[in-house]
């Protein structure tokens, strides 16, 4: 029998694939999710993480899977990063300026520049990039760069993963027009039910990120074609090559969108309902109360700048709620009442699953909706930034949280909507049939990673694209046209048969009455 395992292990080894990850590590929660996808795909193939030096916060998060290996090549400055992560943090807890959002974005573009510039231009990176023989390359959404580096390595197949919801720029790369009027961008603050002024900001944003993209690109372009020669394609060329699109959304509980197979959904990566028992000082705290309630603002936000205002609403609503104890992920020292547990870190998805938290004060992330689906935890959405607000008004429309705006926190305001999603029952119903639908899907979020990799790997000339059409055909704009045209056409030769014979019956009448 134990022959028989290794001789069965030798030939999986043996039809195994080499699989690159490329993941900009701009955050935590980006590299857990990047950590799940390696470890699904790395039950069949053998996965190797690409991921040039950003947030230095979050290289001490590896995978310990042992067919999962990294390359860390140079990515940008510290420096840059560091003016990025100031400048977001200073942007996150207010309502931004134009010339505040115009800085963050030269910021962002300057620190993906520099880790293009420092990838395409390291031989000795490339050299060890070629040795690995990749058979497939999986690419972030959050620049275009190593689109380059796989058409330099000449990698076969490749495919999209986003780590966030969907979103029309990203769908339309894959072949699959998707019309701004009824789908939110993926950074506005709207749901699928939009009235005149909504569509108007949606369909704004969207030509907007229509023209961003190829321009935001070129920079990258030019970087490989001073390398490689004119005849170099663009990043955008190479863009619309992707084989596929997974995206960490579930299709039930995410704005409908049509698309089609060449989208894959992947939502609830590494999430599940059991939860692993509160370890101290969590255990005692939840157990000793008749409710919690955690908050947090996840990775990324830096509570060390919240403003004094945010903090004296916080402290207020624990003040307010004597009865219900807080658990505050809080990196600053300061005091709170003695119904608060403040750390700097907490066991987010074990806290979730008890069943004294009833609800979940957060930023609205998506791996921290992800974790309160899963619990079936009603939430209070405060979105920070990026795609929170659309999953804010997510959660709001699947009627399993209640959403407020930055500018309105106030302890009173906190107040009301905390105990909006605590003592209507109908929040806590929601969020179970959504989590009900989460996790009785017939199709495992890593089944369907394996399926989609091993799909392209075994039928790589597969053809899954729709016809591209342009503006008239994809609209049927000339068959609306002609179908308009032709009853006019066929009316006006009715009526000017009608006219004619009404024409010459009068002349013949005058005539005969004239002859008379």
């Amino acid at each position: 029998m134990k022959a028989l395992l290794l001789l069965l292990s030798f030939i999986s080894l043996c039809q195994s694939a080499k699989v690159a990850i490329f993941l900009a590590s701009l955050s935590k929660s980006q590299v857990v999710f990047n950590l799940r996808l390696a470890e699904e795909i790395a039950v069949d193939h053998d996965v190797i993480l690409i991921r040039p030096s950003f947030n230095p916060d979050a290289d001490q998060l590896v995978s310990n899977h042992p067919r999962v290996r990294e390359l860390r090549p140079k990515g940008c400055e510290p420096d840059s990063f560091h003016l990025f992560y100031e400048a977001e943090n200073a942007w996150v807890w207010s309502d931004p300026s134009f010339s505040e959002t115009a800085n963050i974005t030269g910021l962002y573009r300057k620190m993906f520049y520099e880790t293009c510039k420092n990838m395409a231009e390291n031989e000795e990176f490339l050299n060890e990039m070629r040795k690995e023989k990749f058979d497939l390359a999986l690419h972030h959404h959050l620049d275009s760069c190593t689109l380059g580096v796989v058409n330099v390595l000449q990698i076969p197949q490749w495919g999209w993963v986003l780590s966030t919801p969907l979103f029309r720029s990203m769908i339309n790369l894959v072949g699959v027009p998707v019309l701004p009027s009824y789908f939110p961008a993926l950074l506005t603050d709207a749901s699928n039910e939009m009235d005149f002024i909504k569509r108007l900001k949606n369909f704004v944003w969207e030509m907007f990120c229509d023209l961003y993209m190829p321009l935001g690109s070129k920079p990258y372009t030019q970087i490989f074609r001073n390398r490689y020669g004119d005849d170099f394609p663009s990043m955008i060329e190479l863009a619309r090559e992707g084989r596929f699109l997974m995206a960490n959304v579930h299709p039930d509980i995410e704005f409908p969108v049509p698309v089609t197979n060449k989208v894959v959904y992947i939502g609830g990566l590494g999430l599940k309902k059991e939860t692993n028992p509160l370890q101290e000082p969590f255990a005692s705290f939840v157990n000793k109360s008749k409710k919690t309630v955690l908050v947090s603002f996840g990775s990324v936000a830096d509570t060390n700048k919240m403003p004094v205002q945010w903090k004296e609403a916080f402290i207020g609503l624990f003040k307010a709620n004597p009865n219900i104890n807080f658990i505050w992920k809080f990196d600053q020292e300061i005091d709170v009442p003695s119904n608060v547990l403040r750390k700097n870190w907490l066991p987010q998805n074990d806290l979730l699953g008890s069943d004294k938290v009833v609800a979940f004060i957060t930023h609205g992330g998506y791996n921290s909706v992800g974790e309160s689906i899963s619990t079936a935890t009603p939430i209070v959405a405060i979105p920070l930034f990026g795609d929170q607000f659309r999953n804010a008004r997510m959660a709001e429309y699947r009627k399993f949280g209640a959403r407020l705006y930055k500018r309105d926190i106030t302890t009173d305001n906190l107040n009301k909507a905390l105990h909006k999603v605590i003592n209507d029952p109908s929040y806590l119903l929601s969020a179970r049939e959504v989590q009900s639908i989460a996790l009785s899907s017939i199709v495992h979020p890593g089944h369907s990673i394996r399926h989609t990799i091993n799909f392209t790997l075994s039928h790589p000339h597969y053809n899954r694209d729709l016809p591209q059409l342009g503006l008239i055909s994809l609209y049927s704009l000339d068959v609306i046209a002609f179908l308009f045209l032709l009853p006019s056409i066929l009316l006006y030769l009715i009526l000017r048969k009608i006219a004619g014979w009404y024409y010459w019956s009068c002349c013949d009448l005058a005539y005969k009455e004239k002859a008379e």
